[in-house]
């Protein structure tokens, strides 16, 4: 879609022609059949742009919700638009609004500072709906770092993975943030501070001391004969708890994610492979599978000429 659609024309000129005076009926039924149509078959064109920004703020709910769907396939023409729905009283339309965002991935730089805002709306749709659309603007989203990992740290677990997973997607701004969390004292927080460092990969590397450091913690404890610690103090900055606000997520599940992002490090990750191996033979269950997992992708990471392990 061009960024500008002031010269597009609609499809059919006088189907749209027929079906604009529809747009101001008094009959629900008639506005929505004859905006259905022009959606579907006549994004394009200004007068039906100023069409459906007469309609955002129509009395029926699924009205302005179609006609915000409609102003976001017009592009960066309809960003401004976009973000001014993100304030709107009805939750559908801000629902639309975000997720219109999200398709203009990198182009909605603007809306960051409002999408920001959204990771807080009382409707968890549109708070999630903003996650994504703060990932898929990406590494330009750096200033949304403090909003996300908020957001990671709340009660709802939808939106946890949805912020950790935009982190990831940001890159590199964001890892100095992730990996003080990596330190969090709920077991629910490092995991999917870990999801997004995975994701992240190689370039987390900074990030491998801290998460070596979590599994020697858990292996002295878990282990016989655990690997001795050389993590430089970064050990007596954890704070295993039992308790966590997720009931559904375990320290066990938070260890295998752990365990993972080192796996999805590859060769920066060498350093971990002591206490993954010792995971590996001395461990049963889930951790055992994602040591064994974790430790083949850090060795076929390896050149084939260098040493074995």
């Amino acid at each position: 879609m061009p960024d500008s659609v002031v010269e597009l024309v609609p499809t059919t000129v006088d189907v749209v022609d027929e079906l604009l005076p529809a747009l101001r009926n008094p009959a629900p039924k008639q506005r929505l059949q004859a905006l259905k149509v022009i959606v579907r078959h006549c994004p394009a064109g200004i007068v039906c742009f100023d069409s459906l920004t007469r309609l955002i703020y129509d009395p029926h709910h699924n009205i302005r919700e179609l006609a915000v769907q409609g102003i976001s396939s017009y592009g960066t023409f309809g960003l401004d638009t976009l973000v001014g729905c993100l304030n709107h009283h009805c939750k559908y339309v801000r629902r639309q609004a975000v997720w219109g965002l999200g398709k203009l991935e990198l182009s909605a730089r603007p809306a960051v500072r409002e999408l920001c805002d959204r990771l807080k709306d009382p409707d968890s749709r549109t708070a999630g709906g903003a996650a994504q659309a703060l990932g898929a603007i990406g590494r330009d989203a750096g200033d949304a770092v403090p909003a996300l990992a908020e957001a990671m740290r709340g009660t709802n677990v939808v939106l946890c993975r949805l912020a950790s997973k935009a982190l990831s997607q940001i890159g590199a701004p964001a890892i100095p943030t992730l990996i003080t969390h990596l330190t969090h004292h709920d077991p629910f927080v490092r995991g999917e501070t870990a999801f997004a460092l995975g994701w992240i990969g190689e370039p987390a590397s900074q990030a491998v001391p801290c998460l070596t450091a979590i599994l020697l913690a858990w292996s002295k404890t878990n282990l016989r004969d655990a690997v001795t610690d050389t993590s430089s103090g970064i050990h007596d900055r954890i704070t295993p708890v039992a308790q966590t606000k997720h009931p559904e997520e375990t320290e066990e599940n938070s260890l295998i994610l752990i365990i993972q992002a080192l796996g999805r490090m590859g060769a920066v990750a060498l350093d971990a492979m002591s206490v993954l191996q010792a995971m590996s033979s001395k461990d049963s269950g889930r951790l055992r599978e994602a040591a064994t997992q974790s430790l083949a992708l850090i060795r076929s990471s390896q050149p084939t000429s260098g040493a074995s392990f």
